[in-house]
């Protein structure tokens, strides 16, 4: 089992930050494999270009744009994870197609942009089972391959109890 995940960044949340650390110990700890990348900001000019499309689609008075733009970071996303999406699909292909060290892949994972690898792997005749929990499961996965939604609890249980055989 391989584990893929972002940090975040130390400055930003300590808090955050040990948290995060701390699960991805205990899970090395029960003999799962962590794959880690930095998460990385987004720059001024995306932040601002998102800002601009919400401004041009919405017109605020003088008093909502100030009140706006005072809270306009709960909205827009300042922080963008890359490369750890590759680097499972990558992964997935190696295993499962160029080392022939498994039958079926199961993803834990709602984004569909594993949809691509997924098919190779199915093309090579490759079992293939998404998972995902409920909010952010990408409709073209579901639709591609066999599936089913986990209860955000049961996956927490689960990642507890698990012991690598």
């Amino acid at each position: 089992m391989i584990w893929y995940a972002s940090i975040p960044d130390l400055k930003e949340d300590p808090r955050d930050y040990y948290s995060h650390l701390s699960f991805l110990d205990a899970l090395e700890r029960k003999g799962i494999k962590v794959v880690k990348r930095k998460l990385q900001k987004a720059s001024k000019f995306e932040i601002n270009k998102k800002k601009n499309k919400i401004f041009s689609k919405i017109k605020f008075c003088n008093n909502c744009k100030k009140l706006f733009e005072k809270f306009i970071h709960l909205i827009i996303q300042t922080k963008k994870e890359k490369g750890i999406d590759v680097w499972c699909a990558v992964d997935m292909i190696k295993y499962c197609l160029m080392n022939g060290d498994c039958d079926v892949c199961i993803l834990i994972s709602g984004d569909a942009d594993f949809v691509p690898a997924l098919n190779l792997l199915k093309d090579h005749g490759k079992d293939v089972l998404v998972a995902s929990v409920h909010q952010g499961f990408s409709k073209e996965l579901r639709d591609n391959f066999e599936y089913f939604v986990i209860k955000t609890e049961t996956l927490n249980k689960c990642l507890r109890n698990y012991n690598k055989k």
